[in-house]
C-alpha cells in the first residue's frame, strides 16, 4: 500500500512539474511522444545536433542522445495554439504527454496575435481606420497572355481559399507583408500573399523579389542568393495599396525546392518602405494541388 501511495504521489509530482515548467524528458534509444488536441503544422527544436523531432497529424515524436544540454521545443497546431517546452535528458524519463490547450502560451487568433477590439455595430460602417479587403478585378494581361488558361484559373481560385497560415509575416511601419498559403502541383508552386496598409498614405509597389539565400553565412563572406522569377503573378498590375486596404496576390513559379540550410525570401520594395520576409520553406505544411 505504501508503495502504491508513493507511486501515486510521484505521478502527481511528475504531472505538476510538467504543467508548471513544461519540461519534456527524453532518454537515449527511446522515444517521447506528445499528443496534441489538434493537428501540428509547425515544429522547431533549438538543438538539432543532440535532439530530433518528427510528427504525424497530432502526434509529435522527440528523441535524443545523452547530453547535459537543455534545449527548447516550439509547436504550432492547426487550431492556432502556440506551445513552448523545455527538453532535457533524464535517466528515468516520462515518455508520454497528453497536451491540453491550457498548456498553450499563446493563441494566434489573427494577424497581430491579439483579439480585435469590440466595435459597436453602428461604428463598423463609419470607422475611417477599418481595414478593407477589396476584391480587385482579376484579368489576364499582355504579360500573361501566353500562360495556359488552366494554370491561370488555378492560381486565381486560390484567392478565394481560406488561409493556410496566419503567422508568416513581416512589417515596416504601417505596411505588412504576409504569406497566407503555399501550394504545389506536380509542375508548379503557388505562393499566396497579401500586402496590408494600416496607414493613411498609399503604398506604391516598385517591385517584388523572390529568392533563396543562406540561413547562416560566415563573417566577411558574400551572401549567396539565388533569385527566383515567377512565371506570372495574379494582380501584378495592381501596384498601389490604398489606405486601410488589403491587396491579395498569387505568385506562380515552376517547381521550387529549398534545401534545409537555405531560406526562401521575398522582398516588397517601395522607396523608403521596403519589407523583407524570410521563410523556413522546408518546415511548412505545403498543400498539394491536383
Amino acid at each position: 500500500m505504501r508503495k502504491l501511495i508513493l507511486l501515486g504521489v510521484g505521478c502527481l509530482l511528475s504531472y505538476y512539474s510538467f504543467a508548471q515548467n513544461s519540461i519534456i524528458q527524453i532518454m537515449e534509444n527511446q522515444t517521447s511522444h506528445l499528443i496534441f488536441p489538434a493537428d501540428i503544422i509547425y515544429t522547431d527544436i533549438g538543438d538539432n545536433q543532440n535532439y530530433i523531432i518528427s510528427y504525424t497529424n497530432n502526434i509529435l515524436r522527440v528523441k535524443g542522445v545523452k547530453t547535459n544540454k537543455q534545449t527548447n521545443l516550439t509547436v504550432l497546431t492547426k487550431d492556432q495554439h502556440y506551445y513552448s517546452f523545455f527538453v532535457m535528458y533524464l535517466e528515468n524519463p516520462q515518455l508520454n504527454y497528453f497536451i491540453t490547450t491550457r498548456m498553450a502560451i499563446k493563441v494566434l487568433g489573427n494577424t497581430d496575435n491579439k483579439s480585435p477590439p469590440t466595435v459597436p455595430t453602428s461604428a463598423k460602417t463609419t470607422s475611417k481606420t477599418e481595414i478593407r479587403r477589396v476584391n480587385l478585378p482579376v484579368r489576364k494581361h499582355s504579360n500573361t497572355a501566353t500562360i495556359d488558361d488552366n494554370l491561370f484559373d488555378k492560381a486565381v481560385s486560390l484567392l478565394s481559399k481560406s488561409h493556410l497560415y496566419d503567422y508568416i509575416g513581416a512589417r515596416h511601419g504601417d505596411i505588412q507583408l504576409k504569406v497566407t498559403g503555399i501550394y504545389h502541383s506536380l509542375k508548379n508552386c503557388f505562393i499566396v500573399y497579401e500586402i496590408r496598409n494600416r496607414g493613411a498614405i498609399p503604398y506604391d509597389i516598385s517591385y517584388v523579389e523572390f529568392g533563396i539565400k543562406e540561413r547562416k553565412r560566415p563573417k566577411k563572406s558574400a551572401q549567396q542568393e539565388k533569385k527566383l522569377a515567377p512565371l506570372f503573378t495574379v494582380k501584378e498590375e495592381i501596384t498601389r495599396v490604398l489606405p486601410y486596404q488589403v491587396n491579395e496576390y498569387v505568385a506562380v513559379f515552376g517547381k521550387v525546392t529549398v534545401p534545409n540550410d537555405r531560406l526562401f525570401y521575398m522582398e516588397v520594395v517601395e522607396d523608403g518602405r521596403n519589407i523583407t520576409l524570410d521563410i523556413l520553406f522546408h518546415k511548412l505544411p505545403i498543400r498539394r494541388l491536383y
